[in-house]
């Protein structure tokens, strides 16, 4: 049901809607890009991956946002203009669906994790971004009300991603001058160099 689905979605509410003739083209982006959630894309190397032009690829990704297929996050800047043609990320609109149509997501725990913070995020703030600098921070979000805040997703913090994983999320917050931060994990708890590490199940519930 959930395959069909997507085919209808791309369909009706892209192909039809836009008279585009190349709905497998939208079908084959719209899988790649759920099959990469959190992984930065560009429209041009994607354009010439799907052998279409720049301003194309845009429309493309365009339509599947306009269809609530996916959702974009730009890197964060003060500058529109670096907004936009910077890398952007992708996410999903529903887990099972990204599941259900491609085989690499459903093994990735990882993704499937950060699709969820992404969602809850999305429900509760306007501006949700990605942070780059010399390492990276999954979210930031800003409100007018609460400030800002930086999360970073993880599902299983070891000894192999510990510093990375805090490294990303401390340069975030000392170049944007955050003060509320925290590492999501699937089921971890603890301090670590005094950033929380923190279920995200829990902090859905506590939110």
């Amino acid at each position: 049901m959930l395959q069909e689905l997507l085919s209808d979605i791309v369909e009706r509410d892209v192909a039809m809607r836009h008279r585009i003739e190349a709905s497998r083209r939208v079908t084959e982006l719209a899988v790649y890009l759920l099959s990469n959630v959190g992984k930065p894309f560009s429209f041009t190397k994607l354009a010439s991956a799907f052998e279409v032009t720049t301003a194309t690829m845009i429309s493309y990704v365009s339509h599947l946002e306009d269809s609530y297929l996916i959702f974009t996050v730009p890197m964060f800047s003060k500058s529109l203009r670096k907004q936009k043609i910077n890398q952007k990320k992708a996410y999903g609109i529903d887990v099972g669906l990204c599941r259900a149509n491609t085989l690499s997501f459903s093994e990735d725990h990882g993704a499937i994790l950060e699709n969820l913070v992404f969602l809850h995020l999305r429900r509760r703030y306007k501006e949700v971004y990605y942070f780059k600098g010399k390492q990276e921070c999954d979210f930031i979000v800003r409100d007018r009300k609460r400030g800002m805040a930086a999360y970073q997703v993880c599902y299983d913090v070891n000894e192999d991603n510990m510093k990375r994983e805090i490294g990303g999320l401390k340069e975030a917050m000392e170049t944007l001058k955050i003060n509320e931060g925290m590492v999501l994990t699937s089921n971890q708890e603890d301090t670590v160099e005094g950033i929380r590490l923190v279920p995200a199940w829990r902090w859905m519930c506590s939110e």
